[in-house]
């Protein structure tokens, strides 16, 4: 069973479409990808962002190496006096 939609409603679905993808493309056009790699946990972490606001990008790369660093010092197998390697000792 074939169902044909009245001619102005296809019109009207197109017309959504594109208004949705036109949308969409000038949103992307004004962000940036914002990537750092530090060393971390013995490995090199990147992280990236896309974000128009470089400020904030760079806020959230900042906070999320600072988030990583008490990992580091609690669980990190090469730093001497995380509290990983001192149980490591004490085995």
């Amino acid at each position: 069973m074939f169902f044909k939609l009245p001619h102005s409603s296809v019109l009207y679905q197109y017309f959504l479409i594109i208004l949705c993808l036109s949308l969409t493309s000038c949103e992307l056009k004004n962000q940036k990808v914002i990537k750092r790699t530090q060393f971390v946990m013995g490995t090199l972490v990147e992280i990236t962002i896309q974000e128009s606001d470089n400020d904030l990008a760079q806020n959230a790369i900042n906070k999320s190496f600072n988030e990583m660093s008490p990992l580091e010092k609690i669980m990190s197998t090469y730093l001497p006096n995380s509290e990983l390697s001192q149980l490591n000792t004490l085995a």
